[in-house]
């Protein structure tokens, strides 16, 4: 990519374990409130309950302006 031009001289290639973890743990939470509520039954239940869990937990972290830049 940096060939191509697409990349900036400076960026450097790292491959390191653990880089990705806090983002690949963020939905350890809501894995914790589904296993607590028994799970869900069918599908058509699941989306609208994961999406009140986001919900929540958008506010609580302060993320409330999400709301306000979709329409």
């Amino acid at each position: 990519m940096k060939k191509r031009g697409l990349l900036q001289k400076d960026v450097k290639y790292r491959q390191v374990k653990f880089l990705n973890n806090s983002i690949e743990s963020d939905h350890a939470p809501i894995k914790k409130l589904i296993v607590a509520t028994g799970g869900f039954k069918t599908q058509k239940l699941a989306w609208p309950t994961i999406q009140g869990f986001e919900l929540l937990r958008m506010l609580n972290k302060g993320q409330s302006d999400f709301w306000l830049r979709h329409d």
